[in-house]
C-alpha cells in the first residue's frame, strides 16, 4: 500500500493533495544552512511565518494540521507539536505526493503545449 493509499485520500481533488504537501512541507521546514547571524535567522522566520499564516489562514486550521500530522504518524516532536519533523512515514508521504502533483503538473503543461501547436498550425 502506498502512503497516499493509507492516507485514504484516492479520489480527492488535487487540492487536497496540494494542501497536504504544502502543509507538511512548511511546518517542518528548518532554516537552510546559508541561514547564519540571528538576524537571518529572524528573517527567514517572519517569511516561513507569512507562509504559515497565508497556507492555513487561522490558528484553528494550523492546530488542526500540526495534530492530525502527528495523530497519523506523519510528524513527531519533543513535547511541542509546534515544532515537529517529518517521520520515515511522512517523508515517503512528501516524495509521493510531490510525485504525483509533479505528474499533474507536467501533463498540464503537455496539454496546453499540444493545444498551442494545434492552434498554431490553423
Amino acid at each position: 500500500m502506498t502512503e497516499m493509499e493509507d492516507m485514504g485520500f484516492f479520489g480527492l481533488p488535487e487540492a487536497a493533495y496540494r494542501f497536504v504537501y504544502d502543509a507538511l512541507y512548511l511546518v517542518t521546514a528548518k532554516p537552510p544552512e546559508s541561514v547564519r547571524t540571528p538576524l537571518e535567522y529572524q528573517g527567514w522566520l517572519r517569511v516561513k511565518q507569512e507562509r504559515v499564516e497565508k497556507l492555513f489562514k487561522t490558528d484553528g486550521s494550523q492546530w488542526f494540521f500540526l495534530y492530525w500530522a502527528d495523530n497519523e504518524g506523519f510528524t513527531d516532536h519533543d513535547g511541542d507539536i509546534s515544532d515537529c519533523w517529518l517521520t520515515p512515514h511522512g517523508e515517503a508521504l512528501l516524495v509521493e505526493l510531490g510525485e504525483y502533483l509533479f505528474a499533474i503538473e507536467h501533463e498540464a503543461i503537455k496539454a496546453a503545449e499540444e493545444k498551442a501547436a494545434k492552434a498554431a498550425e490553423k
